[in-house]
C-alpha cells in the first residue's frame, strides 16, 4: 500500500462495482482498493481476475474488522446495507453505501444516528448529484435564468436488457429492487439538490406488471412550492430526462442522450440577437458534452466525482454530501408514498 494512500474495502461485487465503481476508482487519487467480499466465490475470483484484488473475504465481518482498512464500500442488496454499514462504522472504518441507505426507514434513521457520532466520513451513493449537466442546471436556477422555478418534469427509467443481474435483487422491493427504491430515490436527491429545499408532500400510482413496482407516476411538491412530476420504470427505453421551467425561462437536460443544458430564456422570445446568440452558445455546449461523454472517462465522471468528495472529506475531516441525513430524507418520502398506498395492477406473468 502506497504511503498516505486509503484503503477500500468492498462488500458486494456484483454489476455497479464491476461495471462502475472499480473503473471510476482507477481515475481517483489517493484511494487503493485493497480487498473484497462477496458470497459468492465465483465473483470474487472473477472481480480478481478483472481488477487485481488480492485479499478476498467470503463474510463481510471478517473484511470490517481488518485493521488495515480505512473505508467500506456497500455495494450489496439495500436488505444489508443496514446491517454492514453499522458494522463498519461500529469498526471504525469511513463508509460509503450504495443507494438507497437502506429499505426501512427505521433502518436508515439508526444508521443517520450512529454516523453523527462516528467522527467518520458517511456517505450514500446518491451519484446524480455529482453529474457534470446535473451541476450545470442547478447552476442556471441559481443563477436565476429561469426566473422563479414553478415546475420540474424528470424520467427515469430503463429495460431488463441493460445489464445481466447478479443477484436478482432487482425484482423485490424487500431487497432493495422496483423503481421505488432504485429509482425514485435518484429523482427525490436530484430535486433536492436543484432546489436546496425537501420534498414536502407527494403521491404515486404504481403498476407491477413484469414484477412489483416496475412502473410509478410520481408528483411532487417540495418545500419552496415547485410542483415536479414524472414516472420512473424498469421496462421502458433507457432515458433519464429533467425539465425545469421558470417564470423567465426553462432548461432541460438529458443524461442518457447528454446534448448539454437546452436554455430558452424569455429574453429569447423578445430580442432575436439574443436568441441566435443562445442557440450559438448551445451548439458549441452539445459538441463538447458529446464529445466527453463519448468516452468512458466521462460517462463515469459521476462517480469519479463522488469518490473524490469521498476521498476530500476524509482528508480535510469535512462531511461531504449527500450524507446517511440526505439518504434518510429520500427513504422517508419513499417509504411515505408506499405506505400511503400505491395503486396497482397485478403481474402479468
Amino acid at each position: 500500500m502506497q504511503r498516505g494512500m486509503l484503503a477500500l474495502g468492498i462488500v458486494g461485487c456484483g454489476w455497479v462495482t464491476e461495471h462502475v465503481h472499480l473503473p471510476a476508482l482507477r481515475a481517483v487519487r489517493g484511494i487503493r482498493v485493497h480487498s473484497a467480499c462477496d458470497t459468492s466465490a465465483a465473483r470474487l475470483q472473477h472481480v480478481r481476475g478483472r481488477f487485481g484484488i488480492e485479499r478476498l473475504h467470503h463474510a463481510w465481518q471478517d473484511l470490517v474488522s481488518d485493521p488495515a482498512l480505512d473505508a467500506v464500500l456497500v455495494a450489496t442488496p439495500a436488505d444489508q446495507h443496514a446491517a454492514i454499514a453499522h458494522g463498519a462504522l461500529a469498526a471504525g472504518k469511513h463508509v460509503l453505501v450504495e443507494k438507497p441507505l437502506a429499505v426501512s426507514l427505521s433502518e436508515a434513521e439508526a444508521l443517520a444516528a450512529l454516523a453523527r457520532t462516528s467522527g467518520r466520513v458517511a456517505m450514500v451513493g446518491l451519484n446524480f448529484r455529482f453529474h457534470p449537466l446535473v451541476r450545470r442546471l442547478r447552476d442556471a436556477i441559481v443563477r436565476g435564468d429561469l426566473g422563479r422555478p414553478a415546475a420540474a418534469f424528470f424520467t427515469l427509467t430503463s429495460m431488463a436488457a441493460q445489464r445481466d443481474s447478479v443477484t436478482g435483487y432487482e425484482l423485490d422491493p424487500r431487497r432493495g429492487g422496483g423503481v421505488f427504491h432504485d429509482k425514485a430515490v435518484h429523482v427525490l436527491d436530484v430535486l433536492r439538490f436543484l432546489f436546496d429545499c425537501d420534498v414536502a408532500s407527494g403521491r404515486a400510482t404504481a403498476r407491477s406488471e413484469t414484477h412489483a413496482h416496475d412502473f410509478a407516476a410520481l408528483t411532487f411538491e417540495m418545500a419552496n412550492g415547485v410542483l415536479a412530476s414524472g414516472v420512473c420504470g424498469d421496462q421502458l427505453l433507457p432515458d433519464f430526462t429533467c425539465l425545469v421551467v421558470g417564470d423567465g425561462g426553462k432548461a432541460m437536460i438529458n443524461l442518457t442522450r447528454p446534448t448539454g443544458l437546452l436554455l430558452y430564456r424569455k429574453a429569447f422570445a423578445r430580442d432575436r440577437m439574443a436568441r441566435a446568440a443562445g442557440y450559438a452558445r448551445q451548439l458549441v455546449d452539445v459538441a463538447g458534452t458529446l464529445a466527453y461523454f463519448a468516452t468512458s472517462r466521462g460517462r463515469l465522471s459521476a462517480y469519479r466525482a463522488e469518490w473524490e468528495a469521498f476521498v476530500h472529506g476524509i482528508a480535510t475531516g469535512t462531511a461531504p454530501r449527500p450524507d446517511f441525513d440526505d439518504g434518510v430524507a429520500v427513504t422517508r418520502t419513499v417509504h411515505e408514498l408506499l405506505t400511503a398506498g400505491t395503486t396497482s395492477t397485478p403481474s402479468r406473468r
